[in-house]
């Protein structure tokens, strides 16, 4: 009888020797496996979450196809394997549940232009990075964020010029503001 976690792990040892880039950065991690309800009983589903990041989509693209063609080779072998291929027959999907687009800002960015002009006045020392957050996402309240700033910077020359400009301010209160 064919096993589905079985499957998942043939599938998952064969795409955890796929090749990644040094650049652009590229990781996954095989993060939860699910399945079974005894050590002494063959499943009826398995269930295998995967965390796939890169800063180019291209390779996602690759990763998430690389994946699928794993798992699609693991229930192969596991069918062709099984004891008695009459008893059972393996069904399987791969399913987005969630998606984190990498972000980068343009050189001539006003936000960037602002941060750094931020970081000169204070005296910090930043680099420029890639990274996935949910902040990538572009928010339709952008604007309102802007105003907002701009808002909380005068609120902070105001309080600087009236003596509350203490050295113990946290440096990223500073730079925000």
């Amino acid at each position: 009888m064919v096993n589905p976690i079985n499957a998942l792990v043939r599938g998952s040892v064969r795409f955890i020797n796929t090749k990644i880039p040094v650049s652009p950065r590229t990781t996954f991690n095989l993060g939860q496996v699910e399945g079974g309800t005894s050590v002494n009983s063959i499943p009826h589903e398995a269930k295998l979450k995967v965390d796939l990041r890169s800063e180019s989509e291209d390779e996602l693209v690759r990763l998430e196809s690389a994946l699928r063609d794993c798992i699609a080779t693991g229930v192969k072998d596991e069918t062709d394997n099984a004891r008695d291929r009459s008893k059972g027959k393996l069904d399987w999907k791969v399913e987005m549940i969630g998606s984190r687009p990498g972000g980068e800002l343009t050189a001539d960015s006003a936000l960037l232009a602002s941060l750094r002009a931020a970081d000169d006045y204070l005296g910090n020392q930043s680099r420029i990075e890639r990274s996935s957050t949910d902040a990538n996402i572009r928010c339709p309240w952008a604007l309102k964020q802007s105003r907002s700033a701009r808002a909380a910077t005068a609120a902070a020359r105001i309080l600087c010029r009236n003596g509350m400009n203490r050295p113990d301010v946290n440096l990223g209160l500073q730079r925000a503001c």
